[in-house]
């Protein structure tokens, strides 16, 4: 019979000479190990490759834009590493912290310059002369399909890039920017485990499996919920690992791997398993019907995942603020009197505090370039954005000055204003308060005005 090993072993054609692994070494943790040498990193590219696993899949904005140099070092210690293993990356999400410690706000960057500059700093970073594959990491709102596909047509053109693709696109998004696009769209890199089956019906799959993509399966372990907790799903996953003589993980490899669109899966999350975790002599593939016995639950909808505890700590700020992300919020543009005419910024931190005195506050980083000017603002207008306004919003997030030629009105202290949103506070600053890398800004609000219609929400980062 075949092991895990062999399984791993398989290739997957991507483009005219390129092949990955049918399992990849996921790397977003790599920067959260207490010891990030090259020495220790090259044992873990070496404990993959004795597996058969020889795809590398890194992104600009792991460890908060770090994780590329750190796998750099290992390369630059052995140049012969690089041409034992394929290397995969992405681009596109702008976060307030490393490179972009000054962005207002996390959003998405698809325009050519933001690829192309991502593209050339991840091999200055990661000291190659190419990457195997490049995916464009979230779907943009703003995209331009015509610019974003034309700056992977000519990074493949230059041999920067071997071939493109995308992750967590929608079958529309996808068919947007290939439309625009001389050469394939190789994959579409999505969330998909046993703990989130819902690509199997929601037309993901189906949509690849007739383009005749390979799909790659982030999470493949469920973030390492598959691994512990005491779910129906697990508990099934259990026995059955006894019958086939493998442990729990051997399952969650199993399962995307019958998908007929091909799909390849990383090991990556916070369970930081060996690549080896599923050992046995059981081909992983024929444990699929059995699984189909009894882990999926009626109707196609699996149990939430086991909740994952941590203690806030500088390391692993990252999963701070995707857990803080998980509380929706509305959208805001704040904005001020400035001597060139309009300062504003984007908040999503704003909320109502008291009504009697009226009082609403908001949150400004103290790293933000904005940060003085909105703090020691005495009057500003807190706008509470439409469901429509969000291309208003992504614009004032990337420029303060973003609203300058707009025709605002004034309000009765002088504040510029739009025109057009859900509601408007027109604030006095009643207080400021010290809180770690943030201020907290009170405001008395003065006048409010109104109107009926639909919110822009924000919610995961998006």
């Amino acid at each position: 019979m075949d092991t895990l090993g062999d399984f791993a072993a398989d290739r997957v054609r991507i483009a005219e000479g390129l092949s990955l692994s049918r399992l990849v070494y996921g790397m977003w943790r790599l920067g959260d190990d207490a010891d990030i040498s090259a020495g220790h990193v090259r044992a873990k590219i070496d404990a993959a490759l004795d597996r058969g696993i020889t795809t590398l899949d890194q992104a600009d904005i792991y460890g908060d834009y770090t994780a590329e140099a750190i796998l750099g070092q290992a390369f630059k210690a052995d140049p012969g590493l690089r041409n034992r293993v394929e290397l995969v990356t992405k681009c596109g999400i702008v976060a307030p912290c490393g490179r972009y410690a000054d962005a207002a706000c996390k959003h998405y960057d698809t325009s050519a310059a933001h690829i192309t500059a991502s593209v050339e700093k991840s091999l200055r970073d990661l000291g190659a002369d190419h990457i195997d594959l490049l995916l464009i990491h979230r779907p943009d709102p703003l995209m331009d399909p015509h610019e974003t596909g034309a700056a992977l047509d000519g990074l493949i053109r230059s041999g920067k890039i071997r071939a493109a693709g995308v992750s967590n696109f929608r079958p529309w998004d996808v068919e947007l920017l290939q439309a625009a696009m001389r050469n394939t769209l190789v994959t579409n890199q999505i969330e998909l485990s046993l703990a989130r089956p819902q690509p199997f019906a929601d037309g993901d799959l189906a949509f690849h499996q007739r383009r005749g993509d390979p799909v790659m399966a982030w999470s493949p372990l469920g973030g390492g919920s598959l691994m512990r907790g005491d779910t129906a799903l697990t508990r099934r996953m259990g026995a059955l690992a006894g019958e086939f003589g493998v442990d729990r993980a051997g399952f969650p490899a199993a399962a995307p791997g019958d998908d007929p669109a091909g799909s390849g899966h990383q090991l990556s999350g916070p369970h930081r398993r060996d690549p080896g975790c599923a050992q046995g002599r059981s081909d992983p593939r024929a444990m699929v019907p059995a699984l189909r016995g009894g882990a999926w639950p009626r109707g196609g909808v699996m149990h939430m995942a086991e909740p994952r505890s941590f203690v806030p700590e500088p390391q692993n700020g990252r999963d701070l603020r995707d857990a803080f992300g998980l509380f929706a919020t509305g959208v805001t543009i704040v904005t001020t009197g400035d001597p060139s005419g309009c300062a504003a910024i984007t908040v999503n931190s704003f909320s109502s505090v008291s009504m009697d005195p009226p009082l609403v506050l908001w949150s400004p980083a103290r790293r933000s370039r904005r940060y003085a000017q909105f703090a020691e603002a005495r009057h500003y207008a807190i706008h509470v954005l439409a469901a429509d306004q969000h291309e208003l919003a992504f614009a004032v997030a990337r420029d303060a000055t973003a609203l300058q030629d707009l025709p605002l009105g004034r309000n009765g202290w002088g504040v510029p204003v739009l025109d057009q949103c859900l509601a408007r506070f027109d604030c006095h600053r009643y207080a400021v308060h010290d809180a770690g890398d943030h201020a907290i800004v009170v405001g008395e609000v003065l006048r409010a005005t109104m109107q009926p219609g639909d919110p822009l929400a924000f919610f995961g980062g998006r």
